[in-house]
């Protein structure tokens, strides 16, 4: 699977089209050749004269209702892929709808809204007439069939061949089940759809792991010290594999130390997953419990407090059972992320990654993250991924990176001291900014 929206795309849409598969369109076809069968019996057993003029006109019955069912159903296009342009810029618009607000950029989204419908709405009319043609046509051929019927059905009763009851009874009888086989023609793309589908949900289903989280011969490790190390470690992503993110990384973290990564923008550090911004939506006590289910009301009160959370969290008019909204939009960027810190602390993990915690923050906010950081590091191995020098100057190591790969390591005080290095030439550039 390439990537998260492929696979939530086959899941939502294909599961869909094999039960239509599987259970309605299927039984609808069973339902159909068991109609039809009887209905051929019945026809020719009442009057087998105009039951053979009837099913000579059956390919044009049947064709005719098939191209009112498809006209009806919107054949004409693809109505979807043509807006798609539009309800693409719908979405991003609706999205970033503070954007657009604090620009004033309303009526130019409207514009190019309506512009995107210009294309596809002329489409839109041409498929129409065509549509209100061919519909037209096939209900002339079907009309012409049932006239064809109807005129023999005349002759046969004029010539006293056979009664009216029974003549009528197995003309009425094929006419029905040509529109029932018509159905299930016009539902075989359907059909077929669900069958191609089968392979891509099986697909989903029979995958197996690299890894095997239940293998007899892996070794279950019980305590986690917290060592790290990462040895000629090369990484790209399935969607660029034209372009490596490491190349041969080589890093080590001894248990309870700290390790900063560093480095300009491209150079492989950025996390991307930061648990700060993944708040749910739920309340501020749930988001906290997040990080050990088991924990009582007390051990959250106090991983509150060991955050520097606990003040805000009372202030509020709910205290802990507040909420917090969709990604915790009612809490500021400070405050999520010492809910996220009270969170790690109430996982109590071995080895703690932050990345950019303290980043896009006022000196307030960020003094108070930042102690809650300190609590939350104290003899746990941590690895730092920030640029901020108030965040990385205090590590017991510092590595930067520069095209995937460790250029240079050492603590502050060792690379500021370093001349002509890389690290040095961040720092000035950052405290010119």
């Amino acid at each position: 699977m390439s990537n998260t929206s492929s696979l939530t795309s086959i899941l939502a849409t294909n599961a869909t089209l094999v039960r239509s598969a599987l259970a309605d369109r299927l039984s609808t076809i069973v339902q159909i050749v068991s109609l039809a069968v009887t209905a051929f019996v019945i026809a020719f057993t009442l009057s087998w004269r105009i039951a053979a003029v009837v099913v000579a006109t059956l390919p044009l019955l049947i064709g005719a209702s098939i191209a009112e069912q498809l006209f009806l159903k919107g054949f004409g296009g693809d109505y979807n892929s043509a807006y798609a342009k539009a309800t693409s810029l719908a979405h991003e618009a609706i999205a970033n709808i503070r954007t657009v607000a604090v620009f004033g950029a309303e009526d130019r989204i409207s514009l190019q809204f309506a512009s995107e419908l210009n294309q596809p709405n002329k489409k839109a009319v041409l498929r129409g007439h065509i549509s209100g043609f061919c519909y037209g046509l096939s209900q002339f051929f079907a009309f012409c069939s049932y006239a064809l019927g109807l005129w023999y059905a005349s002759v046969l009763i004029k010539h006293k061949n056979s009664n009216f009851g029974d003549i009528m009874k197995s003309f009425m009888v094929l006419i029905v089940t040509a529109m029932c086989i018509a159905e299930t023609l016009a539902l075989a793309p359907d059909i077929v759809k669900g069958s191609q589908a089968l392979g891509l949900i099986f697909g989903i289903l029979n995958r197996e792991t690299a890894i095997h989280s239940n293998d007899p011969t892996s070794n279950v490790v019980a305590d986690i010290r917290g060592d790290i190390e990462f040895r000629n470690v090369r990484f790209w992503y399935p969607a660029r594999s034209d372009f490596t993110i490491f190349d041969n990384l080589n890093l080590k973290v001894s248990t309870g130390k700290s390790l900063a990564v560093v480095g300009p923008s491209g150079s492989g550090k950025k996390n991307r997953t930061s648990p700060a911004r993944a708040l749910f939506s739920t309340t501020v006590y749930d988001n906290i419990k997040y990080g050990n289910e088991e924990a009582s009301e007390v051990e959250v009160m106090r991983a509150a407090e060991a955050s520097n959370a606990h003040e805000f969290i009372s202030r509020m008019p709910e205290g802990f059972k507040t909420q917090v909204g969709e990604k915790g939009v009612q809490l500021s960027g400070g405050q999520k992320r010492r809910v996220a810190i009270a969170r790690a602390i109430l996982k109590d993990p071995s080895i703690l990654l932050l990345d950019e915690a303290t980043s896009a923050l006022d000196t307030q906010a960020e003094k108070l993250v930042r102690e809650a950081l300190d609590k939350l590091m104290e003899g746990r191995t941590t690895i730092l991924v920030a640029h901020r020098l108030s965040t990385v100057r205090d590590a017991n190591k510092i590595a930067l990176l520069q095209n995937g790969r460790v250029v240079e390591m050492g603590s502050h005080e060792q690379l500021i001291g370093t001349p002509g290095s890389l690290y040095k030439q961040l720092v000035g550039l950052q405290q010119e900014e």
